[in-house]
């Protein structure tokens, strides 16, 4: 006999529909700020250095897809061992769905479904899921930064706040690494819910610093996987500038920067907003507005092939995503 539903309360309808309006406005501000810079640019400009694309750099960029693939799901496969056995192939799963579903969630949250999924598997539950999730999160942004202050040892500083950027990247990518590293884990658990659940994840993220070898592991693919990501730019970036490129250090140094803008939770997955600053940090700005848009075509290709992923895992994620809410109650 099929189980009777529950009808939903008329607070979480609006919250729904606040939150699809929060979805419509960002990639609205998103579509509004490229129409506004490409037509500055010029669209024939852009049309006509997009004729000249080199096809075999375009097809070399395509398939760096595969080894961004699999380095996500190697780290999450380390990190979510920590707390119960994950497999190769579910990790590959769980970051292909949970890429897919940073298309239409704000500053790449979709990767926190990663958590939900493996929520039943943990022992501190959906709290402790989320809690690695988190970490793996954090993990990329200090492999980004580790990325770009590498960079910039190599690459000019251009401008006075190219400059400051760069500091404050490589000071805050020190400061990240020494607070994951002198961590503790919290030794009761608050009576609160909510709070009792943050402690819990916050835990189960420390107990992945406890394996050196697995925290090593991930801070290195961390980096390789950044390496990767930016690489692949990189290469569109040859695939569109023409003769005269820029060296690999600048772009190294510049993309960077336009992702950690595009984090920023204004625009849908950082459309408009990271376009603008290469537009800014890199000439000629036709093949600025180019590179951006490659960057905008790589969320894409994650959320197609993430699909099959959300297929299979998405009545999982809808009962991790229903227990976690009637715990916080």
């Amino acid at each position: 006999m099929p189980e009777p539903i529950e009808p939903v309360p008329p607070a979480a309808t609006q919250q729904g529909r606040l939150k699809t309006l929060r979805h419509v406005a960002t990639l609205g501000l998103g579509v509004a700020i490229l129409v506004v810079l490409y037509r500055r640019i010029g669209w024939a400009d852009m049309v006509e250095e997009m004729g000249k694309a080199d096809p075999t750099r375009l097809i070399a960029a395509l398939l760096l897809f595969i080894p961004q693939v699999l380095v996500m799901a190697w780290r999450w496969q380390l990190i979510g061992s920590t707390a119960a056995p994950l497999g190769f192939r579910d990790a590959c799963r769980m970051v292909l769905a949970g890429s897919s579903l940073n298309v239409v969630l704000p500053s790449h949250l979709g990767d926190m479904c990663k958590g939900l999924m493996l929520g039943d598997k943990v022992r501190h539950g959906v709290a402790g899921g989320l809690g690695l999730a988190m970490l793996d999160k954090l993990m990329d942004t200090l492999g980004l930064a580790v990325v770009l202050a590498a960079a910039g040892f190599f690459a000019s500083k251009t401008t006075p706040l190219v400059l400051l950027f760069w500091a404050a990247t490589c000071v805050g990518a020190v400061m990240l690494v020494v607070v994951l590293h002198v961590m503790r884990p919290l030794a009761r658990e608050p009576k609160r819910r909510v709070v009792a659940a943050l402690a819990r994840g916050f835990n189960a993220a420390f107990e992945v610093r406890q394996r050196r070898a697995i925290w090593a592991g991930s801070l290195l693919l961390s980096v390789l996987l950044w390496a990767l990501h930016v690489g692949q730019i990189y290469v569109f970036y040859l695939a569109v500038a023409g003769p005269a490129p820029l060296p690999v250090a600048e772009i190294f140094m510049r993309v960077p920067m336009a992702i950690f803008i595009g984090l920023l939770p204004l625009t849908l997955a950082g459309i408009g907003t990271r376009d603008g600053v290469l537009v800014m940090l890199i000439e000629p700005h036709e093949v600025a507005a180019l590179v951006g848009l490659f960057c905008t075509l790589r969320y894409v290709v994650m959320a197609v092939l993430g699909v099959p992923a959300i297929v299979s895992l998405g009545p999982h994620l809808t009962r991790a995503l229903e227990r976690a809410r009637r715990r916080t109650e």
